[in-house]
């Protein structure tokens, strides 16, 4: 059942939803964006702290470099929650409810982390 809520998020999101709502069991649900959102949050965050801010200094490589790879990383974490969202609304998965908090912290902490790395380059 589609309600107002659902199709207004669908339409922020550019998709159109299927009509009936996604099995867990079924092969076409979910599952692989979120796993791929949370392998891609895993590495990010072992690149931006762990390697960037201690190895890249050991090999003298600092400075505006690696803020510039901090903002790549983050603009490629928010392209892998919207693409999460959007295709947990084109299935009609039935968690997508329970994802979207999660997804909307994230997306507003990587625009502020953005916005410091932006401030620090000028």
């Amino acid at each position: 059942m589609q309600t107002t809520l659902d199709t207004v998020i669908s339409r922020l999101l550019l998709v159109r939803p299927q009509i009936e709502e996604s099995d867990e069991s079924a092969p076409n649900t979910g599952e692989g964006a979120f796993s791929f959102a949370l392998l891609f949050s895993g590495v990010r965050c072992i690149i931006m702290y762990v390697i960037l801010p201690f190895v890249l200094p050991v090999l003298g490589i600092a400075g505006h470099f690696g803020v510039a790879i901090d903002i790549v990383i983050n603009v490629i974490a928010i392209a892998a929650i919207v693409y999460s969202l959007r295709r947990f609304w084109t299935i009609n998965y039935k968690r997508k409810w329970q994802y979207l908090p999660v997804a909307v912290v994230a997306f507003v902490l990587l625009i502020a982390f953005i916005a410091l790395d932006i401030s620090t380059l000028l």
